[in-house]
């Protein structure tokens, strides 16, 4: 049983074989030399593409971050801590109805693993 078949609303069917790359490699590949924006929404698996991902960080240093915190995360024991502790240079917000909210990861309330997004703004922005 994979992790996605452990959650209850979703509904899993047929699968299929992808091949992928990680965004250091796409970066590198096309010579991009500039990003402001990277969202992710891959049910799970948003911390293995920042990993993916470290040397565009690093090197281009986005502004903003987007990510999804859902019961993928929690099955594949990932925490908004770790997130903060591999994006150090950026602050965490969550996406509310009323606008962005300053979260701090450590805070229990902050961990919600259902429908949250969160973006992570470079701290160099605000």
């Amino acid at each position: 049983m994979s992790d996605v078949d452990k959650i209850p609303y979703v509904v899993t069917g047929s699968r299929i074989q992808v091949n992928v790359v990680t965004l250091d490699t796409y970066v590198e590949q096309n010579r991009i030399k500039k990003v402001n924006l990277i969202k992710i929404d891959s049910e799970g698996l948003e911390f293995d593409i920042l990993l993916g991902a470290k040397r565009c960080i690093e090197l281009l240093r986005p502004d903003f971050i987007q990510i999804e915190m859902n019961w993928h995360q929690l099955y594949r024991g990932h925490s908004l801590k770790d997130f903060t502790e591999l994006l150090p240079n950026y602050s965490m917000f969550q996406l509310t109805p009323s606008g962005m909210m300053s979260r701090k990861a450590d805070e229990p309330l902050s961990n919600l693993f259902l429908y949250s997004n969160f973006v992570f703004a470079r701290k160099a922005l605000l």
